[in-house]
């Protein structure tokens, strides 16, 4: 493709991002990238908090595999969030 000029590839990139953005898509739930953007903008959508990578070996929760069970997935899941395994960590 040729174009005749740098301000008609600068239109045609301005409309296929708008196009874009404004696409709701499975991926996001049903929501389009500027409405993700604008709740993120008004802190509707929590961060994520900042880790320190000094943390001490007490705070480091190290599972070792040759010790440890083997979780069923329908037993309760060893994160600690209550729900099965099968619908928390085993998906």
């Amino acid at each position: 493709m040729e174009f005749p000029t740098l301000e008609v590839v600068q239109q045609l990139t301005e409309r296929m991002m708008y196009l874009f953005n404004g696409t709701r898509r499975r991926i996001l739930k049903g929501h389009t990238s500027d409405e993700l953007f604008q709740k993120e903008k008004q802190h509707q959508i929590r961060s994520l908090p900042p880790y320190s990578f000094n943390l001490d070996r007490d705070e480091v929760n190290v599972i070792d595999l040759k010790t440890c069970k083997k979780v069923g997935r329908n037993e309760p899941c060893p994160c600690g969030s209550g729900k099965k395994y099968k619908k928390c960590c085993g998906k």
